[in-house]
């Protein structure tokens, strides 16, 4: 992967752990184990507290992520659209 490939992807999965976290907060400040549980009861596949760790640390893989935004309610592919276009520099026209 290329230097720049790695630097976007790093940015995008910033711009998710920042939004995950607004998220959270809103939710009466979750835990990594109350978004943990969450998951779990999501109709997805459950993510342990340690890999929502990783989500905060930019190091958790697109599925964790995909999974923590669906128990969240949120649209990953929208959302994804979005923090690519920042990440490339693009700015976002409507929402």
């Amino acid at each position: 992967m290329s230097t720049l490939a790695k630097t976007v992807l790093t940015d995008i999965r910033r711009l998710f752990a920042e939004r995950i976290k607004e998220e959270c907060a809103a939710r009466d400040n979750l835990s990594n184990a109350q978004l943990s549980k969450l998951t779990g009861g999501a109709q997805c596949e459950y993510i342990s507290p340690k890999t929502v760790g990783r989500i905060w640390t930019c190091e958790a893989s697109n599925d964790s992520i995909r999974i923590a935004c669906v128990a969240l309610g949120l649209d990953f592919d929208k959302l994804w659209r979005e923090y690519y276009r920042r990440a490339m520099g693009m700015e976002e026209t409507g929402s």
